[in-house]
C-alpha cells in the first residue's frame, strides 16, 4: 500500500486500515454481546413424566378433533383466515380485508408488462417494487381517511391545528406520513 499525500481527507482511514490489518494476526475472538450460547436443558430436568399419551387420552383427542373442524361455509372460511392478522407482515395474501385483490393483480400485471424480468434477481426487484407501490397506495389511503376523520371530529379546526394536536389520531397520522416518506426517499 502506498501512503496518500499529506492533507488528504482519507489519511485517517488509511492509517486505521493499515493498523487494523497489521494487528489482525494478533486479534483474539471477542465474544458477542448480543448472543450468548446457553446449553439446552435436558428433557429429563424439570419434567415429571416422559411417557406418551395413554390410549384413553388418544381416543379423547380424536373425538375432540372431530367436533372442532372450524368454519364450514365459504363466508366463514374467508373471514376466519384473517382471525390472527395483526399487521399483515406474514400474510399469505398481500391484499388485506377491505382491499381489492384484483387491483393488486392489475398492478402486478402492469409492472410485469413494463419490465418483463428475465432473471431471478430482476424478478425479485420487480416483485419488491410491486409490494412497495401497493404498500405506498395503502398508506396514502390511510392518510386520506385519517385526515378526513380528524377534520370531521373538529370541524372548526384547520388541518394544521389537527396535526399539531396531541391526539392519538394526529400521532397515527404523523407516523403514517413518516412511513410514506420512507417509501419515497428510501
Amino acid at each position: 500500500m502506498s501512503e496518500p499525500p499529506p492533507g488528504d481527507d482519507h489519511r485517517l482511514l488509511f492509517v486505521w486500515t493499515k493498523l487494523y490489518f497489521a494487528n489482525l494476526s494478533r486479534e483474539v475472538a471477542i465474544p458477542s454481546i448480543t448472543y450468548r450460547h446457553t446449553p439446552k436443558r435436558l428433557a429429563s430436568r424439570g419434567v415429571t413424566s416422559l411417557s406418551m399419551a395413554t390410549p384413553a387420552q388418544l381416543s379423547a383427542n380424536r373425538a375432540n378433533a372431530q367436533r372442532s373442524t372450524g368454519p364450514r361455509s365459504v363466508e366463514g372460511k374467508s373471514v376466519s383466515r384473517f382471525n390472527a392478522l395483526k399487521h399483515g407482515v406474514d400474510a399469505a395474501s398481500i391484499a388485506l380485508p377491505g382491499e381489492n385483490p384484483a387491483a393488486y393483480q392489475a398492478l402486478a400485471d402492469a409492472y410485469d408488462e413494463t419490465y418483463r424480468p428475465p432473471t431471478v434477481i430482476q424478478r425479485f426487484l420487480v416483485d419488491s417494487m410491486i409490494r412497495a407501490d401497493w404498500h405506498k397506495k395503502r398508506l396514502q389511503c390511510l392518510e386520506a381517511d385519517l385526515i378526513r376523520k380528524l377534520l370531521a371530529e373538529t370541524p372548526d379546526a384547520s388541518l394544521l391545528d389537527v396535526m399539531m394536536s396531541d391526539s392519538p389520531g394526529a400521532r397515527l397520522l404523523a407516523r403514517t406520513q413518516r412511513q410514506i416518506a420512507t417509501l419515497y426517499f428510501a
